[in-house]
């Protein structure tokens, strides 16, 4: 019973993963198009903070694939100072200024 849950949630979650992939893949082409029509600086870096999300969100699409076909993943170390950078930067570009 336990191994058929399992294999149901790989299932599932295969499907998420491919319709996930479905959207995110014609958002990137847009952003490689937008990126070569605008020399704005403000709006190039508004669509590098669009890609640079979008790939993330890409990366964990992968590690959902690879989790509901059960491959194993290589472990790495992480370092929470890269991480809490993209994060900061990140915040900056979505929450709005506030005066005070």
């Amino acid at each position: 019973m336990r191994a058929q849950r399992m294999e149901s949630i790989g299932t599932l979650a295969g499907g998420i993963a491919h319709d996930l992939n479905n959207i995110l893949t014609p958002i990137m082409m847009s952003i490689e198009m937008l990126k070569a029509t605008t020399t704005h600086p403000k709006a190039q870096h508004i669509l590098e903070t669009i890609e640079m999300t979008t790939r993330r969100g890409a990366d964990i699409v992968r590690q959902v694939l690879s989790f509901a076909r059960g491959m194993k993943g290589d472990r790495v170390e992480v370092q929470p100072r890269h991480l809490l950078k993209d994060i900061q930067a990140l915040i900056k570009e979505t929450l709005p200024k506030t005066s005070g």
